[in-house]
Protein backbone atom coordinates (compact mmCIF):
# COMPACT_ATOMS: atom_id res chain seq x y z
CA UNK A 1 0.00 0.00 0.00
CA UNK A 2 1.46 3.31 -1.03
CA UNK A 3 1.39 6.57 0.86
CA UNK A 4 -1.44 8.07 -1.19
CA UNK A 5 -3.62 4.97 -0.76
CA UNK A 6 -2.89 4.84 2.99
CA UNK A 7 -3.84 8.52 3.35
CA UNK A 8 -7.06 7.93 1.40
CA UNK A 9 -8.00 5.04 3.70
CA UNK A 10 -7.16 7.11 6.79
CA UNK A 11 -9.23 10.08 5.55
CA UNK A 12 -12.15 7.78 4.70
CA UNK A 13 -11.94 6.29 8.22
CA UNK A 14 -11.82 9.74 9.88
CA UNK A 15 -14.81 10.95 7.82
CA UNK A 16 -16.74 7.81 8.83
CA UNK A 17 -15.90 8.33 12.52
CA UNK A 18 -16.92 11.98 12.41
CA UNK A 19 -20.15 11.13 10.56
CA UNK A 20 -21.11 8.46 13.11
CA UNK A 21 -20.19 10.68 16.09
CA UNK A 22 -22.22 13.58 14.69
CA UNK A 23 -25.22 11.31 14.06
CA UNK A 24 -24.97 10.01 17.65
CA UNK A 25 -24.79 13.52 19.10
CA UNK A 26 -27.68 14.64 16.92
CA UNK A 27 -29.76 11.70 18.14
CA UNK A 28 -29.02 12.60 21.76
CA UNK A 29 -29.93 16.24 21.13
CA UNK A 30 -33.20 15.26 19.43
CA UNK A 31 -34.10 12.99 22.34
CA UNK A 32 -33.41 15.86 24.74
CA UNK A 33 -35.43 18.26 22.59
CA UNK A 34 -38.37 15.86 22.68
CA UNK A 35 -38.26 15.72 26.49
CA UNK A 36 -38.09 19.52 26.70
CA UNK A 37 -41.06 19.87 24.32
CA UNK A 38 -42.99 17.58 26.64
CA UNK A 39 -42.07 19.82 29.57
CA UNK A 40 -43.25 22.88 27.61
CA UNK A 41 -46.57 21.21 26.87
CA UNK A 42 -46.97 20.25 30.52
CA UNK A 43 -46.15 23.81 31.60
CA UNK A 44 -48.71 25.17 29.14
CA UNK A 45 -51.34 23.06 30.93
CA UNK A 46 -49.81 23.06 34.42
CA UNK A 47 -53.04 23.47 36.40
CA UNK A 48 -54.72 20.59 34.57
CA UNK A 49 -51.62 18.38 34.93
CA UNK A 50 -51.52 18.97 38.69
CA UNK A 51 -55.24 18.26 39.01
CA UNK A 52 -54.91 15.01 37.03
CA UNK A 53 -51.92 13.83 39.07
CA UNK A 54 -53.58 14.61 42.40
CA UNK A 55 -56.81 12.90 41.38
CA UNK A 56 -55.01 9.70 40.30
CA UNK A 57 -54.70 6.76 42.69
CA UNK A 58 -51.11 5.84 41.79
CA UNK A 59 -48.29 6.65 39.43
CA UNK A 60 -49.50 4.32 36.66
CA UNK A 61 -52.98 5.79 36.71
CA UNK A 62 -51.55 9.30 36.64
CA UNK A 63 -49.48 8.45 33.56
CA UNK A 64 -52.46 6.85 31.79
CA UNK A 65 -54.69 9.81 32.63
CA UNK A 66 -52.08 12.31 31.40
CA UNK A 67 -51.60 10.39 28.15
CA UNK A 68 -55.37 10.33 27.64
CA UNK A 69 -55.67 14.05 28.45
CA UNK A 70 -52.98 15.09 25.99
CA UNK A 71 -54.30 12.72 23.31
CA UNK A 72 -57.66 14.49 23.55
CA UNK A 73 -55.98 17.90 23.58
CA UNK A 74 -53.94 17.00 20.52
CA UNK A 75 -56.93 15.70 18.57
CA UNK A 76 -59.10 18.76 19.34
CA UNK A 77 -56.41 21.41 18.88
CA UNK A 78 -56.60 23.76 15.92
CA UNK A 79 -54.43 22.48 13.10
CA UNK A 80 -53.34 24.65 10.22
CA UNK A 81 -51.54 23.69 7.03
CA UNK A 82 -48.62 21.36 7.60
CA UNK A 83 -49.82 20.27 11.03
CA UNK A 84 -49.64 16.59 10.11
CA UNK A 85 -46.59 14.46 9.55
CA UNK A 86 -46.24 11.94 6.72
CA UNK A 87 -48.18 9.24 8.56
CA UNK A 88 -51.28 11.42 8.97
CA UNK A 89 -50.87 11.82 12.74
CA UNK A 90 -51.88 15.21 14.12
CA UNK A 91 -49.06 17.20 15.66
CA UNK A 92 -49.08 20.00 18.18
CA UNK A 93 -48.38 23.35 16.59
CA UNK A 94 -44.97 24.69 17.50
CA UNK A 95 -42.82 27.50 16.19
CA UNK A 96 -40.41 24.90 14.75
CA UNK A 97 -41.42 21.80 12.81
CA UNK A 98 -41.40 18.52 14.69
CA UNK A 99 -38.70 16.08 13.60
CA UNK A 100 -39.85 12.74 14.97
CA UNK A 101 -43.00 11.24 13.52
CA UNK A 102 -42.68 7.79 15.06
CA UNK A 103 -42.55 8.82 18.71
CA UNK A 104 -45.35 7.76 21.02
CA UNK A 105 -44.66 10.10 23.94
CA UNK A 106 -47.08 12.59 25.45
CA UNK A 107 -45.83 15.68 23.67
Amino acid sequence: MGLIEALQHFLHHRADVIRRRTAYLLNKAQDREHILEGYLTALDHLDNVITIIRASANRGDARDNLVAYFAVRKSTSHRGPGAEDGSGKALLRRSRPRRFSNCNCIA
